[in-house]
């Protein structure tokens, strides 16, 4: 999640393609995690908001970007 946050900051923040370009595929590795339930500890709030993030207009145009390439 730390690095998720610094993707997000450097990336759509501070305009920095390397770290934009990391974002879906943390998101993909984290729902991925989460469906694994390999996790020690129910995180019902970080699994809606995990699930919830493709939805989101920015992921969705990150993702068509990365799929363009």
């Amino acid at each position: 999640m730390q690095a998720m946050g610094a993707y997000g900051f450097r990336g759509l923040y501070e305009r920095k393609p390397t770290f934009t370009g990391s974002i879906v595929p943390a998101v993909i590795l984290l729902i991925r995690l989460i469906d694994s339930e390999k996790l020690p500890v129910l995180l019902p709030e970080l699994t809606q908001t995990a699930r919830a993030i493709p939805g989101v207009r920015i992921y969705k145009d990150l993702e068509r970007e990365m799929k363009s390439d």
